[in-house]
This record gives structure tokens, C-alpha cells and sequence, in this order.
């Protein structure tokens, strides 16, 4: 299985090499082009947005873009690809949808509940996963299909068509992906929980909910 992580900063591929050790990770931050051939294509997140103005900025996104709506004509056909985040709101600009802006960045540990089942939530109903981002999905465009909802977000996770697949929080970060990225932080990033349940989660909990949300795009590729 040929794997490509589309890196748009740095570090933002770590967390996913942990599932995927043996993908290539292209540094779009400095221009690394993707492959020509792939099975699996994962976007990752970012510190900008998928607007415009971002897309005038940072060429590579602007590129990106493209890709995804030459991928979305193949259909069927075409390899799989998930986007998260950043990756995820470039998904859906592509695809015609909208994507809030908010000045209010979100970080932390939040509870997720299945609304649509899709084969990558598998075994998966109320989840523990972890949130960073300021911006807010608002409408995953034609075809879209809400997946994914929570007390903070409507739209957590969305696909569109068979082959695509976003989400606004972060599946591939763990409790050390969270530990390493506070201390880069300088501490400014604290991971608290975020949801309101009556469920008693552990991180334990989110880290298994990674292991099987990634088994379970092994098998969609």
C-alpha cells in the first residue's frame, strides 16, 4: 500500500506516522511535491486556514486544492483520501461547501457521537478524541455526508462520495502527541476536557479510539 502525508507544517505528520510508519511524508510547507501514485493520501493539519486569502499565501494549498477536484472526478476510482483539520476545510472548499471562521481556538479532549455510520467508525458510537482549531465546518458541500456530531461542533467528521473522508478534530494525536505539543507550546496549550457527559472517559479510551479509527481506513484503501 503506497501512503502520502501532505505535511502543510511542521511536526504535523508525527502523529500519523505512528499509524502509518511506513508513509512518505511531503513537506508541502517547503515545496515537496506529492507523489504521482498513491493508495491512501492524508492531509494534514495546520496552523492557517483553506480560505482564499490562505490559498493566495501558501501556493501549496492553492495546489492542493486542485488535486482534490482532479481525485473527486475519478470517482470510484480514485484512491482514498483523508483530510483533518486544515486538511479537512480544504476538502470542502474544493468541494463547493462553507467553512466558518472563529477567533476562538478550541484544545482539548472532547466526546464525539456517530450520527451516520461509515465503515471508518466501525465499532465506534460516543468516542474520546482530541480537538485544536479555531475553525468551525459549516457545510461539507454536495454530497456531503454528516458522519460525526458533538456538543461543540455539528459537524465533527464528513464524507464525500466513498472515497474522501474529513474531520475536524484530531484522530491521529494521543495523550504523549498532546504532551509533546504543550511543551512546544511553552504551555500555552492546555488539553482539558471539553465535553459534558455522563460517561467517564480516559485517555486510554482516545488512544484506542485512533488504533481502531486507523484499522479501520486500512480497510476502506
Amino acid at each position: 500500500m503506497k501512503i502520502a502525508i501532505n505535511e502543510y507544517a511542521p511536526s504535523r505528520a508525527l502523529g500519523f506516522k505512528r499509524w502509518f510508519p511506513e508513509a512518505v511524508v511531503c513537506k508541502r510547507y517547503e515545496q515537496e511535491k506529492t507523489p504521482d501514485s498513491f493508495d491512501l493520501l492524508i492531509l494534514s493539519g495546520g496552523p492557517m486556514s483553506a480560505d482564499e486569502k490562505s490559498r493566495s499565501e501558501n501556493v501549496f494549498l492553492a495546489e492542493d486544492m486542485i488535486l482534490l477536484k482532479e481525485l473527486q472526478w475519478l470517482g470510484k476510482k480514485s484512491p482514498f483520501v483523508l483530510g483533518v483539520c486544515l486538511g479537512a476545510q480544504l476538502m470542502v472548499f474544493a468541494n463547493g461547501g462553507d467553512v466558518q471562521e472563529s477567533k476562538e481556538l478550541i484544545v482539548g479532549w472532547n466526546e464525539l457521537t456517530v450520527k451516520h455510520q461509515h465503515l471508518a467508525f466501525t465499532g465506534m458510537a460516543n468516542f474520546l478524541v482530541c480537538e485544536i482549531h479555531r475553525n468551525h465546518i459549516a457545510h461539507p458541500g454536495i454530497n456531503g455526508q454528516i458522519l460525526v456530531s458533538s456538543q461543540l461542533d455539528s459537524i465533527e467528521a464528513f464524507s464525500i462520495g466513498s472515497r474522501f473522508l474529513g474531520t475536524a478534530y484530531h484522530p491521529e494525536i494521543t495523550k504523549d502527541d498532546a504532551e509533546r505539543i504543550s511543551d512546544d507550546s511553552g504551555g500555552k496549550l492546555k488539553f482539558k476536557f471539553l465535553s459534558d457527559s455522563d460517561k467517564v472517559f480516559s485517555l486510554s479510551d482516545a488512544f484506542m479510539t485512533s488504533k481502531r479509527f486507523f484499522e479501520n481506513i486500512r480497510t476502506l484503501v
